[in-house]
């Protein structure tokens, strides 16, 4: 196998190193913008051991899937995070009687074929069993402005993504909010509230187009909200509205209601007075 640094990885930094004296098998099966698989089989001398360092993302990446022997002595965090941070992901046969051992790690910002499959009614999106699936819809139909932007991540627009998820969160742990402590599910099919998914305002909610990087971007921050609390995420989607819960598009900026707002992409996202 190569040992050499692979300079053509355009995230971050693969670099596999054998330890010495050991002998050591393994395959990158993807490395690109959205996510990182890797399979290895380790064979050797005890103790036999190989490891994968990452450094330097500019997207965070969720564990999507991680099969292992049960002598490997493996521990797999389930969220990576751009910064200055490296991972190291070490695999090793972890007795003397199996000096043999295995892995199948997968990141990435979304799962295989799971999500965004078409639905043709609101009750069939209320039946969906993912709250990540749901909130990535809401997400994804608010930011229609977005869906066909293909640059190179971590932009999203003008914010309007992490702004929209920004509004869903706020909702969630604002006490002074109508639908403090409910579930995100729950929040984004109240009715008259995010109408691309309660109404079908564009038809985006559901017929996505998983094939986007826009799409792909609001199943990250679904990931990230799901499976992290405010303190976490807090630092990891950055927030230009504050603590706002409620935006219209710029065509309703006479709305009376509107206190405070702040424009983000073509959203108004406003305090409610």
């Amino acid at each position: 196998m190569n040992n050499k640094k692979d300079n053509t990885v355009s995230r971050g930094e693969y670099f596999p190193k054998p330890e010495i004296n050991n002998i050591s098998n393994g395959e990158i099966v993807n490395y690109n913008d959205l996510s990182i698989k890797w399979k290895h089989v380790y064979y050797g001398s005890y103790p036999c051991s190989y490891y994968v360092s990452l450094r330097n993302l500019t997207t965070n990446l969720l564990l999507i899937k991680s099969e292992y022997s049960p002598t490997s002595g493996y521990t797999i965090p389930k969220s990576l995070f751009t910064g200055n941070h490296v991972y190291r992901f070490a695999v090793k046969a972890a007795d003397y009687m199996n000096h043999t051992a295995w892995s199948q790690v997968e990141f990435g910002v979304s799962s295989s074929g799971n999500f965004g499959l078409p639905v043709n009614t609101l009750n069939e999106l209320k039946n969906l069993p993912s709250e990540i699936d749901i909130v990535a819809r809401t997400i994804y139909g608010e930011c229609d402005d977005e869906r066909t932007y293909t640059g190179g991540l971590p932009y999203y627009g003008e914010y309007g993504q992490y702004s929209v998820a920004w509004t869903i969160i706020n909702r969630k742990y604002n006490s002074s909010s109508d639908y403090y402590g409910q579930s995100y599910k729950s929040i984004v099919l109240a009715p008259s509230q995010y109408v691309a998914i309660t109404e079908d305002e564009n038809g985006l909610c559901r017929h996505p187009n998983t094939s986007t990087l826009a799409w792909k971007r609001s199943l990250e921050l679904a990931h990230l909200m799901v499976n992290n609390n405010q303190d976490v995420l807090k630092k990891i989607i950055p927030n230009v509205i504050l603590d706002r819960m409620h935006f219209f598009a710029k065509t309703y900026i006479n709305n009376p209601h509107i206190g405070n707002p702040i424009v983000v992409s073509d959203n108004v996202f406003f305090y409610w007075v």
